[in-house]
């Protein structure tokens, strides 16, 4: 089958050796269309030498008395044309080398009318998003993409394709998916598909045995532990969570890169994809507000996986995370720590249990502000209550007890600091003092006995 555009015709053929779902040229078996024209809109040059981009429609036509069609719901109520065919048409997009090339054309089957081969390219932010670092162009390649999906948003830069209207088609709507169980994408199935690499001791070996590898190698293996792995294979529960819904199904980059769905300033936006409520309390906390919510170059506050982790995920309310939760906090609040366990809260945690308050429990979990915010529940007209939550009797005598009390700051707890200093003097003093009284004794016990009378 060959595909034309203007001044050139291409030869067809699958590179299995890309080994990603980016189909050459072909249309469905089960249905049948014909191109009568390509319109070429817009031609420009690449940044790459000796290549040209054209952009353009691509008209069809098809029969809805042929068997092949009879697959499309509704074909035989759109408006035919005068030989009785169904005219519609499509975006196009094209690469292609103005001399020579290896008259190989790659048709990119696009997603949600973005094009697959940026892959194959390498586009990276800063990159021209037509080229990248030019793998396939520096091989020759002619690379055409075709929308196919009428429901995207005019404007927005996706190749789309102009459907025609059924006519006095009235009622519901429905879509209506098939899935395999079988099939290695299936949710059930997905950690399995992983792990089949990510458990070959010959790629663990080849890809993932210097130190940055080392979660790699564990990943799959760690995952069934989680509640999100335990919530898939024990409970069934096909909506959890699994590999590609963090790191995405076939654009999966490491971490360090800005455009990775697990970089550290993407997190809330790849784990609010589910957690859309605690997405939106996060974005309003101080931990959000510092993080730039995702924004490029703002400072790095925690995120989901600072405190959560992010293939050792357990439930919150299970008492041995609840217990660690404190450490958590205190990998970066350290002096806030450190005060922690001088407090009665403090003492009986680190006794371990887990009833005692944690810091989640006065300064919320993911919406905690700063004290001088008013929504903040730690600020001072919210603090009663705050703990009464715990302590429904409390009283404004109550909430003027030091949580986090530091003895060392003078200006900020003048009494403690004062009270703490006195109290060491005392302590100093009267070690002093029998320090010195017990050493006298010490000496006139030993001078007594010298000097006493031997017995005979």
């Amino acid at each position: 089958m060959s595909f034309t555009l203007p001044g050139s015709r291409f030869r067809v053929r699958v590179p299995v050796r890309f080994g990603v779902p980016v189909l050459l040229f072909a249309f469905a078996a089960a249905a049948h269309a014909e191109v009568t024209r390509v319109e070429v809109l817009k031609r420009s040059d690449l940044s790459y030498a000796g290549y040209e981009k054209l952009e353009g429609r691509v008209y069809f036509a098809v029969d809805p008395a042929g068997r092949r069609n009879a697959v499309i719901v509704d074909l035989d109520a759109a408006p035919p044309n005068a030989q009785g065919r169904v005219e519609f048409s499509a975006d196009f997009y094209a690469l292609r080398p103005k001399t020579g090339g290896n008259g190989v054309a790659i048709v990119d089957v696009v997603n949600r009318g973005n094009r697959v081969t940026r892959m194959f390219n390498r586009v990276t932010a800063g990159s021209d998003p037509d080229v990248g670092d030019g793998f396939l162009l520096r091989r020759g390649f002619t690379v055409i993409a075709v929308g196919w999906e009428f429901d995207l948003p005019a404007g927005g830069g996706g190749l789309r394709i102009q459907a025609p209207a059924a006519q006095g088609v009235t009622g519901i709507v429905r879509t209506l998916i098939e899935v395999d169980r079988r099939a290695p994408t299936y949710p059930l199935n997905v950690a399995a598909t992983c792990g089949r690499c990510h458990s070959d001791p010959r790629i663990i070996g080849t890809y993932f045995m210097a130190p940055s590898g080392a979660q790699a190698r564990v990943a799959v293996a760690q995952y069934y532990e989680t509640v999100h792995g335990n919530a898939l294979t024990r409970d069934g529960l096909v909506v959890s969570a699994t590999c590609n819904d963090c790191h995405g199904a076939h654009k999966i980059l490491p971490a360090k890169s800005p455009e990775s769905s697990v970089n550290h300033a993407n997190i809330p936006t790849t784990c609010g994809t589910c957690h859309v409520g605690i997405l939106e309390s996060y974005a309003q906390s101080a931990h959000g507000k510092a993080n730039g919510n995702g924004k490029a170059g703002a400072q790095q506050a925690p995120v989901c996986t600072d405190c959560h982790s992010g293939h050792q995920i357990v439930r919150a309310d299970q008492p041995g995370w609840f217990l660690g939760v404190v450490e958590e906090c205190g990998a970066c609040h350290r002096r806030t720590y450190e005060t922690y366990f001088t407090t009665y809260h403090g003492k009986v945690t680190k006794l371990g249990f887990a009833l005692t308050a944690k810091c989640s429990d006065c300064h919320t979990a993911h919406e905690i502000r700063p004290r001088t915010d008013p929504q903040s529940s730690v600020y001072p007209a919210n603090l009663q209550r705050t703990c009464q939550r715990c302590h429904p009797a409390a009283n404004a005598n109550f909430v003027k007890y030091y949580s986090h009390g530091d003895s060392h700051q003078r200006a900020k707890y003048p009494a403690l600091y004062w009270a703490s200093m006195g109290m060491n003097l005392l302590l100093a003093g009267v070690f002093t003092f029998f320090g010195i009284h017990t050493l006298l004794w010490l000496s006139r016990l030993a001078i007594n006995r010298v000097r006493a009378p031997q017995a005979p």
